[in-house]
C-alpha cells in the first residue's frame, strides 16, 4: 500500500509543473498577442525643458536681492552669476553657473564648467568647451567646441565643423551640423548638413496601416526557411487556400540565394516580412512595409520606403533614398548623399547601437541615436 501511494505522490508531483502548460495547450486562451501602446514615446526635449522650469523657479525666489553673484539650491548649493548680456573674452574660465537675460558671446578658448541659461542668442566661439546651455533664442556653435553634455535651442542650432557634441543637442526648430562633428544625441526638425536644404520625405503611405486597423490580428506566411511574409486577412479569407495564394503572390517579388534575399530593381513590395538572410533592396524600389534583417541590409539608389526598418546588423542606405519609417540597428547605420527621413507631420528616428554615419545633403525630421559614434562626414 505504502509502494502504491509512494508511485501516485510521485506521478503528481511530476505531472504538476507541466499542469499550467497543458492547459493552456488545450484552452488556449493566452493567443492573443501581448498588447503594446505605441502612443507612447521618448521626449527627447523633457531635460531640457526640465532645467529651463527648474532655473526660472530658482530666479524667482531671489529676484528680490539679484547682484551679479548669487547661491542657489539645486542638488546641492551652487554660485549663479547674473548678468543682462555678456561678451566673453578669450582664454575666459567660468566655474560657476551663467544666467544671461538677453544674449551671449564667446571668444576663443573659453572653458564654460557649469550650465548656462541664456533667454536671448548664444554666439559660442571657436575651441571652447561647453559643459551644458539652454538657450531660448539662436544658438552658434564654432568649430572644434567640445560639448560635454547638452545643448538645446527653442529656435535654431548651427554648428560649424569638427565640434563635439556631447551626450545630446536637441532643437525645437532646425538643426544645421557641419562636417566631422562628433555626436550621440540628436534631435531637430529637421536636422541638416550645413547649407542643406530642408526636404519633406515622400507622403506616408497610410493604407497599409488601415489595413491593420481593419483586422484584428494577422498572420505570418512562411515562403521558405529564410523568408516570411506578414499579410493581414479578413476571417471569411482565413483559409489554408487564401493563405497558399498570398504567400505564392508575395514570394514572387523576392529572390533568393544562398544567405542572400534580393528585391529587384524598380519593385512595389507592399506587406511586412521578415527575412533570416542579407537583404539587398534594387534600385528604384517603393517599399509600404515594415521589415526586418536578423543579418544585414543593403537599400539601393532612389528608394522609397513607408515603414520601419529593422536589422541585426549593418544597415547601407545608397544615395537619394527617402524613408518615412524608423531606422533601427543592433549594429551600424550608414547613410550617402541625398538621404530624407520623415516629415513636420511624421517625426521618425535612426538608431544605430554602435555607430551613423550621415554624408552629404540629408534631412531628418527627428531624432538620431546612438551608443556609439556619430559622425557627420
Amino acid at each position: 500500500m505504502t509502494l502504491i501511494l509512494f508511485i501516485i505522490l510521485f506521478i503528481i508531483l511530476t505531472i504538476l509543473p507541466f499542469l499550467i502548460s497543458i492547459q493552456e495547450l488545450i484552452a488556449r486562451k493566452d493567443i492573443k498577442p501581448l498588447y503594446i501602446n505605441m502612443d507612447y514615446y521618448k521626449d527627447p526635449e523633457y531635460f531640457s525643458y526640465a532645467f529651463k522650469e527648474m532655473m526660472e523657479s530658482k530666479i524667482s525666489d531671489i529676484s528680490n536681492e539679484l547682484s551679479n553673484k548669487n547661491e542657489i539650491k539645486l542638488s546641492k548649493k551652487e554660485t549663479i552669476e547674473i548678468y543682462p548680456s555678456l561678451t566673453i573674452p578669450q582664454k575666459t574660465v567660468f566655474k560657476n553657473l551663467l544666467y544671461i537675460k538677453n544674449d551671449l558671446r564667446s571668444e576663443r578658448k573659453v572653458v564654460f564648467k557649469k550650465e548656462i541659461y541664456v533667454k536671448g542668442d548664444v554666439d559660442i566661439g571657436i575651441n571652447n568647451v561647453l559643459r551644458a546651455v539652454f538657450c531660448s533664442g539662436k544658438l552658434n556653435i564654432r568649430k572644434k567646441t567640445r560639448l560635454v553634455r547638452w545643448a538645446h535651442s527653442e529656435k535654431k542650432i548651427t554648428i560649424d565643423e569638427r565640434a563635439s557634441l556631447g551626450i545630446n543637442i536637441s532643437c525645437s526648430k532646425k538643426i544645421e551640423i557641419g562636417k566631422k562633428c562628433q555626436f550621440i544625441s540628436l534631435y531637430g526638425k529637421p536636422i541638416l548638413n550645413k547649407k542643406g536644404e530642408t526636404k519633406n520625405c515622400h507622403p506616408y503611405d497610410l493604407s497599409l496601416v488601415h489595413n491593420k486597423k481593419d483586422n484584428e490580428y494577422g498572420r505570418w506566411f512562411i515562403i521558405d526557411k529564410y523568408l516570411k511574409v506578414f499579410a493581414f486577412i479578413t476571417k471569411k479569407d482565413d483559409n489554408k487556400d487564401s493563405r497558399s495564394k498570398i504567400a505564392k503572390k508575395r514570394s514572387e517579388n523576392f529572390v533568393i540565394n544562398n544567405n542572400t534575399t534580393k528585391i529587384p530593381p524598380n519593385t512595389t513590395i507592399k506587406g511586412d516580412f521578415i527575412t533570416k538572410n542579407d537583404l539587398i533592396i534594387g534600385s528604384g524600389c517603393t517599399i509600404i512595409s515594415d521589415f526586418k534583417s536578423y543579418r544585414g541590409i543593403k537599400i539601393g539608389k532612389n528608394v522609397k520606403i513607408s515603414g520601419n526598418v529593422f536589422a541585426e546588423d549593418d544597415i547601407k542606405i545608397s544615395e537619394n533614398c527617402s524613408i518615412n519609417g524608423n531606422i533601427f540597428s543592433q549594429s551600424s547605420v550608414i547613410i550617402n548623399d541625398g538621404f530624407s527621413l520623415g516629415s513636420p507631420e511624421y517625426l521618425k528616428s535612426i538608431i544605430g547601437k554602435k555607430r551613423v554615419i550621415l554624408n552629404n545633403n540629408f534631412s531628418v525630421f527627428g531624432y538620431i541615436h546612438t551608443e556609439g559614434k556619430g559622425e557627420i562626414n
